[in-house]
């Protein structure tokens, strides 16, 4: 930021001394027109290379280059503002210059609701920053060239071509950033709702439902255990379910209005879990986060390893990394590796994407870094409450260069083979086998997890989930049991 500041204010000079012939000091002087300017351009060069920023590769946001371009830009706008408006005005008369000031005070106050309106409507239909930008240049391309007409006509007519030019570009721009949106539409995503969840649901002769082949020897016919957890360990809950509960619908309300089976993710079902709303939840580990909000609720949590997973990283196929070791994703992680090419593959900058605050997959990076500090992971805009806009940590988005992390079963889910590629670690791959011999570095356990819960049937449940039928089905769900 230093290096820009001082920058701008070099070049800033530079472009007050090329202009000196064209100010009107004896209108200017006594004014703070130039330092106004200055800040006018400054704010419009930051708020324009931050939008370059944010939906290119190009530079990060915050970065020394940032400031730097910020620093050009502002620049430049600031000797075109003043090469524009440093021009004395026509002579007019006090019946004609007021009824041209009358007339500049409706325009403003037209435009003015105009431009409220424009916002209200931007904002309450969730569109990104980007057309609302372009909808304010061309709010204020329009109000220039009324005011124009009415105190400068004569140059209005000399600057039609680059108006209408401006016009022009405005528009491609608009074009070529829809192409570009609907280019990125097709990039597949990852997200947490992802699976389908209706292929699992019990009682529902759902096809990827594992099922054992004979009745299980246990059986809950009453005080039914209410359930919670992660969206990649759903199928397990619905398998244990179909297994040992009565034959029902657990996907709606039961008698007492709560549903029996929830599925909330992992936040969500550690807080539903701490705050008495269900028994056992089925997660991974929880974050430093979590267990301080048990803590502080006075509640105990009681781990139970079911059964283990692999926490696993990937990149897209075409990429020619195949693998990374720890160090090596801790400093990509940290921000100190910025490029492929440090670890094996082409000249790209990598897009290493996060996971929500409290998720188990971002509580096990948590985990991997040993203290280091995670850098700002990407982020994108989407409605939120109210037709509003809310900055929230980007799904990961299959890019030639990027990089994402989550747990074995959930990216078997998410994507065909040919799309993204699972790195080995340390030169081990991730694999049931690798995972069952304990070999592949990340192997981690998942949990039924409970809290003090004084249903009767929650400690048998959970003795049967680590009995041979239970562990059957975590095998053929796709998970490795513990034996």
């Amino acid at each position: 930021m230093t290096l820009g500041l001082a920058v701008f204010l070099l070049l800033l000079l530079l472009a007050l001394t090329l202009a000196k012939p064209h100010v009107n000091k004896k209108k200017y002087a006594s004014t703070l027109f130039i330092p106004g300017l200055a800040l006018l351009s400054a704010a419009t060069s930051y708020a324009l290379v931050a939008l370059i920023a944010e939906y290119t590769d190009v530079f990060y946001d915050g970065s020394p280059r940032f400031f730097l371009i910020v620093a050009i830009v502002g620049v430049a706008l600031f000797y075109l503002f003043l090469k524009t408006l440093n021009k004395p005005l026509e002579h007019f008369s006090g019946r004609a210059w007021l009824l041209r000031a009358l007339l500049t005070l409706a325009v403003i106050i037209l435009f003015g609701y105009a431009g409220l309106g424009i916002f209200i409507i931007f904002a309450l239909s969730g569109q990104k920053t980007f057309y609302l930008l372009i909808a304010f240049l061309f709010w204020l391309l329009l109000l220039y060239i009324f005011l124009t007409i009415i105190w400068r006509r004569d140059r209005f007519k000399r600057q039609r071509k680059y108006l209408f030019a401006i016009f022009l570009l405005c528009t491609l721009t608009i074009g070529g950033y829809y192409m570009w949106e609907l280019q990125q539409e097709k990039i597949p995503v990852l997200r947490d709702r992802a699976i389908e969840l209706t292929q699992y649901e019990p009682f529902k002769k759902s096809a990827k439902l594992a099922r054992l082949e004979a009745p299980a020897r246990f059986k809950i016919t009453e005080n039914l255990p209410r359930l919670d957890g992660a969206i990649a360990l759903y199928p397990i809950m619905a398998a244990f379910v179909e297994a040992t509960y009565p034959t029902g619908d657990y996907s709606e309300p039961q008698s007492d209005g709560k549903k029996l089976l929830r599925m909330r993710n992992t936040p969500g079902a550690y807080q539903a879990l701490i705050d008495g709303e269900v028994d056992i939840i089925f997660v991974a580990a929880p974050s430093a986060a979590q267990k301080e909000a048990a803590r502080k609720a006075g509640v105990q949590l009681k781990m139970t390893p079911i059964g283990k997973e692999a926490f696993v990283f990937f990149v897209n196929s075409q990429n020619p990394v195949t693998g990374l070791t720890v160090a090596q994703i801790q400093n990509i992680y940290s921000g100190n590796i910025t490029n492929w090419q440090a670890v094996g593959g082409k000249n790209d900058r990598i897009k290493a994407f996060q996971r929500n605050a409290g998720s188990g997959s971002q509580s096990a990076l948590e985990r991997l870094m040993q203290g280091k500090p995670l850098m700002r992971p990407p982020i994108e805009e989407r409605p939120g409450g109210m037709g509003g806009i809310v900055e929230m940590t980007a799904d990961y988005k299959n890019h030639y260069n990027a990089l994402g992390f989550s747990f074995r079963y959930f990216t078997a889910e998410m994507f065909t083979s040919n799309q993204i590629r699972l790195l080995a670690i340390n030169d081990v791959p991730p694999n049931k086998d690798t995972i069952r011999n304990g070999s592949y570095p990340l192997t981690a356990e998942f949990y039924a997890v409970t809290a003090g819960s004084k249903n009767p049937q929650v400690q048998p449940f959970i003795d049967w989930m680590l009995s041979d039928e239970g562990q059957e089905l975590i095998e053929k769900t796709g998970y490795v049991g513990l034996n």
